[in-house]
C-alpha cells in the first residue's frame, strides 16, 4: 500500500472526504475542516510511512487560529522520530 493509498483509506474510514495529500520539506500532510459544537476547527494531519506500519500525527485547533499554528504544525510535525 502506498501513502496515498493508506490517505484514500484514513480519510473514507474517517469520513473526511477527498483529501489532498501534500509532500512538503520533507512530510506528506493534508488538511481539513470539522464543526462541532458550534465550533469551525482546522486540522493537518501528517502521514508517515516505515517498513511495518503506517503512522498517523494529527494537530488541531480552532479555525479563526489557523494562521497562528500552520507553521509551528510543520515545525512539531519535523521533530517526530521513529526506531
Amino acid at each position: 500500500m502506498t501513502l496515498e493509498e493508506y490517505k484514500t483509506y484514513f480519510c473514507e474510514n474517517n469520513e473526511l472526504g477527498e483529501q489532498l495529500l501534500v509532500e512538503s520539506a520533507g512530510l506528506n500532510y493534508f488538511d481539513y475542516v470539522k464543526t462541532g459544537e458550534g465550533n469551525r476547527y482546522w486540522f493537518r494531519v501528517f502521514l508517515f510511512k516505515k517498513a511495518d506500519a503506517f503512522w498517523v500525527c494529527q494537530f488541531g485547533c480552532l479555525f479563526v487560529e489557523k494562521s497562528n499554528y500552520e507553521y509551528q504544525f510543520l515545525d512539531d510535525a519535523k521533530t517526530i522520530k521513529f526506531k
